[in-house]
């Protein structure tokens, strides 16, 4: 017959396979809702992404309208010259 030790022991083996299961089926929930969460998120950086895309747009029509007015800016002052020295010639 099987001693009683050796009932305890399956007894306390079959309860640490309970106790690991019933973690692993928490891992497993919880790595779902996780993942569900992380989606949401997605989503909702996708939505700023698309509505600060304007902002990024903006700085780099600032940058370029500030070469433009430094061309116009060197512009007026090459043709400054000229009529200096074309009035100058006269």
């Amino acid at each position: 017959m099987i001693s009683n030790l050796w009932i305890i022991g399956f007894g306390i083996g079959a309860l640490i396979v309970v106790v690991v299961v019933i973690l692993l089926v928490g891992i497993i929930f919880q790595t779902k809702r996780i993942i569900k969460l992380a989606n949401i998120a997605l989503s909702e950086v996708e939505k700023i992404e698309s509505n600060t895309m304007s902002i990024w747009k903006l700085n780099q029509t600032n940058a370029h309208t500030t070469t433009i007015s430094d061309g116009f800016e060197t512009l007026s002052s090459k043709l400054g010259e000229k009529n200096s020295n074309i009035e100058k010639v006269s």
